[in-house]
């Protein structure tokens, strides 16, 4: 998440008095508010306001809030904004590289990401097919907040017309197409929806058998279809390196354009 959109999220809640951030040396000004951004503001949000909410039934600033019967366990949507919509676990998750996104416990953080989709319908007045519809989460180094969140927004037009263009199976292969200046590897996953699909299980193993190379990849998942139009996913994987902070955002489209 980009630093302009969750200060853009938090300042309101500043001035309401439902949060309490942190005020370190360097500070901006944010309608009319002075406060800086810390790393942790995104937990702060689900964790001090949407979750005590929702147990009135009010989960604002998110829509819903949805947990287990563990009562830790779960996932809140927060938009931050037209066209662009987080899913949040309820959990303390860091990131990509926590061993908590393995977990069979966990709820499936990328179906509830995918099922936000018919909220771009009414942000926009248009029916989107899925082939406009992308799901994000940022590598480490590519990410401004340290608690896991998958962005749901429209994707680019020209990402979706290779994505259109390019051949692909079932196992991972290298884009001959750069995308947002980063060279992508791609699969693709048949189905109508992710509840049986765990983008992070595709990984390839030795990457998900390592903490410190699973904080380096960024995952974009966009809806497509098949050479039979039978539905399914493109499954996108980059990773952090010296020219690239591996950041999947960069291929979403907020304003979708078409």
């Amino acid at each position: 998440m980009r630093k302009k959109t969750i200060a853009c999220l938090l300042a309101p809640l500043v001035s309401a008095g439902l949060l309490a951030v942190s005020f370190p040396a360097r500070s901006r000004p944010v309608l009319g508010i002075e406060f800086s951004l810390s790393r942790d503001d995104l937990w702060r949000v689900v964790h001090r306001v949407c979750i005590p909410a929702s147990k009135i039934s009010l989960p604002f600033p998110c829509t819903k809030v949805v947990q287990l019967d563990d009562g830790v366990a779960g996932y809140a949507i927060l938009p931050v904004g037209p066209g662009h919509i987080l899913t949040v676990p309820t959990q303390r998750i860091t990131g990509i590289e926590s061993r908590e996104v393995f977990s069979p416990a966990q709820p499936n953080y990328w179906q509830a990401a995918w099922e936000q989709r018919a909220r771009l319908d009414d942000d926009f007045s248009r029916k989107l097919d899925r082939s406009d519809i992308a799901l994000a989460l940022n590598s480490a180094y590519g990410r401004s907040q340290d608690q896991l969140h998958i962005h749901t927004a429209c994707v680019k037009s020209n990402v979706k017309a290779a994505l259109a263009a390019t051949r692909v199976g079932p196992n991972w292969s290298r884009m001959t197409t750069s995308l947002g200046g980063s060279s992508y590897w791609v699969r693709w996953a048949p189905g109508a929806d992710l509840s049986a699909l765990n983008p992070f299980e595709m990984l390839p193993q030795d990457l998900r058998r390592s903490r410190a190379a699973m904080a380096r990849q960024t995952l974009v998942v966009v809806g497509g279809w098949d050479r039979n139009h039978a539905p399914g996913f493109f499954i996108l994987n980059d990773q952090a390196g010296a020219r690239d902070d591996g950041h999947g955002e960069k291929l979403l489209d907020f304003e979708c354009a078409r």
